[in-house]
């Protein structure tokens, strides 16, 4: 499976009949693994934060003097 960009534009006669189509298409399958990565290590970052977060408030309630 690969990922494509592509643009084009439409030349028409004044008719409105299309007379020829010219365009490029990009491979942009890398990017969008390089883009899935990225999303994917901002989620692990984000899940490490929150756990960082809770294991300090067990902490806090572990270390309050009773």
């Amino acid at each position: 499976m690969r990922s494509v960009l592509s643009k084009g534009r439409v030349y028409r006669d004044e008719g409105g009949w299309p007379l020829r189509l010219v365009g490029v298409d990009v491979d942009i399958t890398e990017r969008r693994k390089a883009e899935e990565a990225l999303r994917r290590v901002e989620k692990l970052s984000a899940l490490d934060r929150l756990a960082s977060r809770i294991a300090h408030e067990i902490n806090n309630l572990l270390d309050f003097p009773r």
